[in-house]
């Protein structure tokens, strides 16, 4: 909270995630991922744009030696009932 917003105060992100498998070959496997954002209301007031994102990489992956990930993310307007 100081280094993004200068004061002090409590933030937390939650990120949910489901992975489903197809039981047909021939079928897309889903993952699903859900993204919650707990910041102080002075910092969420109507119209403030709030993106979040993550990225997944594999366990043995080196992101220096060019190994790539799967970046998820989400944007979203505080008050805005229409925001995805």
């Amino acid at each position: 909270m100081k280094e993004t917003f200068g004061d002090s105060g409590f933030a937390e992100q939650h990120v949910r995630s489901e992975f489903i498998i197809s039981s047909k070959i021939d079928e897309p496997d889903i993952l699903r991922v859900r993204f919650e954002l707990n910041l102080p209301e002075a910092h969420l007031t109507d119209g403030t744009i709030v993106y979040q994102y993550i990225q997944l990489i594999g366990v043995d992956a080196d992101l220096t030696t060019g190994d790539t990930y799967i970046g998820l993310g989400c944007v979203t307007e505080v008050g805005n009932v229409d925001a995805t």
